[in-house]
């Protein structure tokens, strides 16, 4: 695609799109949305006015038709359930592809769509964007140098609360949409095939539902290296948590979340040992939103995105270079998905 700037159309404009693709794509030179697409006209017209882009729709179908010759790619940003039907009619159309996580809800989707960009010579990058977090590239590049040791257990531990909007929005529709899964919880079921490799075996699965949500999930899984991982999901939680543990023989990572954190820890545990760490990640917070007032840095939620675009662009422009998330790079989380929700969703 050279160096000419490049147009892309967006679908969906909800708070992800506004609070995190736009400062990521805000830093990125020679690339600029020309064209956005909602169902919601009144959320659509708020985004394109702010954002100053003159093509709105409110169809994908008419979108597509008016803009697929236009365009350089489409980045979708819809809800999970949604993306699989709207990422065939993309690459139907002949557009390189962006797309929020999951890039589908099945196993058999997914590879349908591998298909459908291998045929149409069509790339394909999903926004799994916190394998960029800065310090998820810590610990995978001290788990690639052995400095951990031998990689034995993951223990995963995510809670969120409840549903928001009216009874009437799709939130409140756990179990039909697949949500505990495949959207609060896809980035760190994600992460910890990222960091174990392929799933060989499921151990066990536990799960609690009241017909209409799934409110507790709970899975021991051994991956194909022999590391094993327990990983605890939950919804409608009076408190929210986000972490993961990588035991090594070596030493043991602590990954926190809300804020983000890691600390590497062995010998004996202790609470001066928890209060240097968690003085760190405070230090770390306070710092980075200061940068981030000050105009000495991008917007902080933004980075893990604004890296995983920069790199698509690039990818674009330079066909040798790799997709920083392709297909085949989440088939295995998506796998690993397809065999949970079959116990859990069926």
């Amino acid at each position: 695609m050279g160096k000419h700037r490049l147009k892309f159309g967006i679908i969906g404009c909800g708070s992800v799109v506004r609070d995190l693709h736009m400062p990521a794509w805000a830093q990125i030179d020679g690339v600029s949305p020309v064209a956005v697409c909602d169902v919601n006209e009144n959320l659509l017209k708020k985004f394109a006015s702010d954002y100053g882009i003159a093509d709105i729709y409110t169809s994908i179908e008419e979108f597509l038709l008016a803009q697929s010759q236009n365009l350089d790619f489409i980045c979708v940003a819809t809800p999970a359930f949604t993306h699989y039907e709207i990422a065939r009619k993309v690459l139907n159309a002949g557009n390189h592809l962006l797309i929020e996580k999951p890039i589908a809800q099945s196993l058999n989707e997914t590879e349908e769509l591998k298909r459908l960009s291998k045929s149409r010579l069509l790339s394909v990058c999903v926004i799994q964007n916190y394998r960029f977090r800065e310090h998820i590239t810590v610990v995978l590049d001290k788990l690639d140098r052995g400095t951990m040791g031998t990689l034995e257990t993951i223990y995963c531990r995510f809670r969120t609360g409840g549903p928001k909007g009216p009874p009437t929005h799709w939130t409140h529709a756990e179990r039909r949409h697949k949500l505990l899964l495949y959207d609060y919880a896809i980035h760190f079921i994600d992460l910890v095939v990222c960091f174990g490799g392929p799933i060989k075996k499921i151990k066990g699965i536990d799960y609690i539902s009241d017909g209409n949500n799934t409110k507790y999930i709970a899975v021991v899984a051994e991956h194909q290296n022999g590391v094993r991982s327990v990983i605890e999901l939950q919804t409608q939680s009076p408190f929210q948590e986000a972490s993961i543990q990588l035991r090594g023989d070596k030493c043991v990572a602590d990954i926190q979340f809300y804020p983000e954190g890691c600390s590497f820890n062995k010998g004996m545990q202790n609470p001066f040992v928890a209060f240097r760490n968690e003085g760190k990640r405070l230090f770390d917070l306070v710092t980075g939103i200061g940068k981030e007032k000050l105009g000495l840095t991008g917007k902080r939620r933004a980075r893990s995105h604004y890296s995983l675009f920069k790199s698509f662009v690039q990818s674009l422009r330079e066909p040798e270079k790799p997709l920083p998330v392709s297909i085949d790079a989440v088939l295995p989380t998506i796998r690993f998905l397809d065999e949970i929700s079959h116990v859990i969703y069926y």
